[in-house]
């Protein structure tokens, strides 16, 4: 394939985070131009952690990263102008899937927490999930709260090295609370934008909170009618 006919080139790419989990462990591919790809995989398979290679948000700890013959890393312009680009018409094009396909299946939060307790377990990291289920929760707000979760357990990864990180999900008749803390990995709320919390007067708060400790706190409000989630164990 020459380098006008192919886009994205990945040749035995390799990503890890603190503590020593490898999320990307030697990917090849490449994507030529007009050529429809997808990257398959359950939660914490690496597919976020590809495109953020991709992306140029990360540098590679091994293999080769190449979108339009440039390293994207490096902030070629040409490379990064292309995909702000490919993330605007990607973002438009999943608005309009789900504006047109009855039923379009929002994120499940349980589905998540088990992702995100999997990835962090993988890379030696405690996280237990106490508090409430989200099973009967609006599907808005599942996919919010899925948001916030897959948010915390991306900064726990990228930023520090912490032993611990518990989820607390609680509800009342006036709304529902997820708390995720850790004990090595400042929190910093990246914006809300994609999260859908704003759109559900929700807000996204994160800082230390003593003793060594960080939490990252997203809120939404339920209407009265709004399901209560049921009482959930915590897993382990």
């Amino acid at each position: 394939m020459t380098t006008d006919e192919c886009v994205i080139a990945a040749d035995g790419v390799r990503r890890r985070y603190a503590g020593g989990f490898e999320a990307v462990t030697g990917i090849s591919f490449s994507v030529a131009r007009g050529e429809i790809f997808a990257l398959l995989g359950t939660n914490g398979a690496g597919k976020t952690s590809t495109v953020e290679l991709l992306e140029g948000l990360a540098r590679p700890d091994g293999g080769t990263v190449r979108v339009l013959g440039h390293d994207p890393y490096r902030g070629r312009a040409e490379a990064v102008d292309q995909m702000v680009e490919v993330q605007r018409i990607a973002r438009a094009s999943q608005q309009e899937v789900r504006d047109v396909v009855p039923g379009c299946r929002e994120a499940d939060l349980s589905t998540e927490l088990v992702g995100a307790q999997g990835v962090l377990k993988a890379a030696g990291i405690v996280c237990d999930v106490t508090g409430d289920g989200g099973g009967q929760l609006p599907a808005a707000v599942q996919s919010a709260l899925g948001w916030a979760v897959r948010e915390a357990a991306t900064e726990v990864l990228r930023h520090g090295d912490p032993r611990l990180c518990p989820i607390r999900l609680s509800a009342s008749a006036d709304g529902v609370v997820l708390d995720a803390e850790n004990d090595g990995a400042p929190c910093t709320a990246a914006g809300e934008s994609g999260s859908g919390l704003s759109a559900l007067d929700g807000s996204l708060d994160a800082g230390p909170v003593g003793d060594g400790m960080f939490r990252l706190t997203a809120r939404i409000p339920l209407t009265r009618g709004e399901s209560r989630p049921a009482a959930l164990e915590g897993r382990r």
